[in-house]
């Protein structure tokens, strides 16, 4: 879980107050302020209970790159495979966590695969969370009392049984699901997640266990109104999004059937059904912005925006590109459907 927005909102604060429960944030709460293997190792080290990382922007150049990766490596729950100077196989790190992180920015880029934005569930902090004022009180609440609230939801959750819990944790996701169809199933279970132990920790607290569900609920209802939809994090959406964006800022550069001239640079050729897109401009503004063209073409094919050419007898590859005329010159080009686009 990953919140991110203005540098005063009170995310830390926040991050710090959720640490302070299990014990105190100054051991707990870890910065991105460490190479891509170090930040890597440390979800073992807190396996079984969650992890927290505060300030994105302290990140190297190196770990900006592949945040994405990062993602992979802490929802996998398994570390490298490593040999020892000797050559023998390390036992391999495993672990069971939540990451709950903070940043000014978003964490995953635009470019990034749907996987990673399933595994991730990024969070825009649209307003102020806690005043400065706030921030200070709940700064010396937590420097003083921390730790006591997780022995009591040890102490609650005993008391209740895990398959009390399970029980009430299957109700929450099968009723989120039903009610927000179009959420990534993974963000359901993770916010259910979340929602029962918000609900365990009110009911240590002296809340009764279905008025801390109700209210554990009301906040995952919020939370859901501003998750990306399937939709939203569909690699072939966004791909889609993509194409049509550089269709637009380049429609200079297309030839249609009444144009007079010719531009100096040709990147197609637009007519009443289809867009003609030459696969070399595409291809280097793909590469420019961190996105896999060949991912890209593979997956508008897959989704009937990108028409291949026919097989040709014998052979069983899918030519991805159609051959035309532009400006008296045979080209071969990417055949998308205007209506897509």
């Amino acid at each position: 879980m990953y919140l991110y927005g203005d540098t005063t909102a009170g995310k830390t604060t926040v991050l710090k107050f959720a640490a302070s429960i299990v014990g105190s944030p100054v051991d707990i709460v870890r910065t991105f302020d460490g190479t891509p293997n170090g930040l890597a190792a440390l979800p073992a080290e807190a396996c079984d209970y969650p992890l927290f990382i505060d300030e994105k922007e302290q990140s190297d150049a190196v770990l900006r790159q592949n945040f994405s990766r990062f993602v992979y490596t802490v929802s996998n729950g398994v570390g490298r495979t490593k040999l020892t100077r000797d050559s023998v196989i390390k036992a391999v790190p495993k672990w069971r966590t939540i990451l709950i992180s903070t940043g000014e920015t978003q964490l995953l880029e635009d470019n990034a695969r749907g996987g990673s934005f399933t595994r991730c569930l990024q969070l825009p902090v649209l307003h102020e969370i806690l005043s400065k004022k706030d921030c200070e009180t709940i700064s010396d609440c937590y420097d003083y009392h921390y730790g006591h609230a997780f022995l009591a939801a040890l102490d609650k959750i005993t008391e209740l049984g895990f398959d009390y819990l399970r029980e009430n944790y299957k109700e929450l996701r099968e009723k989120i699901a039903s009610v927000y169809p179009n959420v990534q199933y993974d963000h359901v279970k993770f916010v259910c997640l979340v929602t029962l132990a918000d609900a365990v920790l009110n009911c240590a607290l002296g809340t009764d266990f279905n008025s801390a569900i109700g209210e554990a609920m009301a906040n995952a209802i919020e939370i859901f109104k501003i998750t990306a939809t399937k939709d939203e994090i569909s690699d072939s959406r966004r791909e889609l999004e993509y194409v049509r964006n550089f269709i637009s800022v380049n429609q200079a550069n297309f030839v249609s059937d009444n144009a007079q001239s010719i531009p100096v640079k040709v990147f197609g050729k637009i007519d009443n059904d289809f867009i003609y897109v030459n696969p070399l401009p595409l291809k280097q503004a793909c590469r420019a912005d961190g996105y896999d063209y060949q991912k890209l073409v593979a997956d508008l094919i897959g989704c009937g925006v990108i028409l291949p050419a026919k097989h040709i007898e014998g052979d069983r590859r899918i030519r991805p590109t159609t051959t035309i005329r532009i400006g008296g010159v045979t080209a071969r080009c990417l055949k998308i459907t205007k209506d897509s686009i």
